[in-house]
């Protein structure tokens, strides 16, 4: 099974209602997620229930393509064209 990349949020004031399965701040915000993506807002409200993250002023957002891994240890197939008899 693939597991999501670790994200997180930062900010200096994060109002929770619980019972409702919301938060929201109108203060700034700093996302992170893994391997390098960055994105930073004015104000944020999030809905759990919804699965619904809204982000509500001056939205940055910095993303960087991750690197593909690769085989180092794979071969190149090289297929001769005029065998020698």
């Amino acid at each position: 099974t693939e597991t999501k990349p670790k994200m997180e949020l930062f900010t200096d004031q994060l109002t929770v209602l619980p019972n409702k399965d919301q938060a929201f701040t109108k203060r700034p915000v700093r996302i992170t997620q893994d391997p390098k993506t960055v994105v930073n807002a004015i104000g944020m409200r999030y809905d759990k229930k919804n699965g619904v993250m809204k982000l509500l002023e001056k939205v940055r957002v910095h993303y960087e393509k991750p690197i593909k891994k690769t085989n180092l240890n794979a071969q190149p197939i090289i297929q001769n064209k005029n065998p020698k008899k």
